[in-house]
């Protein structure tokens, strides 16, 4: 089953710090293996998560790891920025 692996094995290590700042802000649990990630990326795709719900389905879980990308890309982004910023080009 998933939860025997680590979250390592598909994420990023910037998606997995970005899906600790959600999972943050949000107060929802932190991922300690790639289970409690997957259940992270449908949360943040809109899915609930209660009692009776049935497990979250494609387009659940395609809108939660878009919305991480676009996170990890502004990420991404902000940090060239700062490095321009930091250091200007010669």
């Amino acid at each position: 089953m998933t939860s025997d692996l680590e979250a390592e094995v598909i994420f990023t290590d910037e998606e997995l710090l970005l899906m600790g700042v959600y999972a943050r802000n949000y107060n929802l649990p932190q991922h300690t293996d790639l289970a409690s990630a997957l259940m992270l990326v449908a949360l943040m795709g809109g899915y609930v998560n209660r009692m009776h719900d049935p497990p979250p389905r494609y387009e659940i879980m395609w809108r939660g790891y878009a919305s991480l990308q676009m996170r990890a890309i502004a990420y991404e982004e902000l940090g060239t920025i700062y490095d321009l910023v930091e250091r200007p080009p010669p």
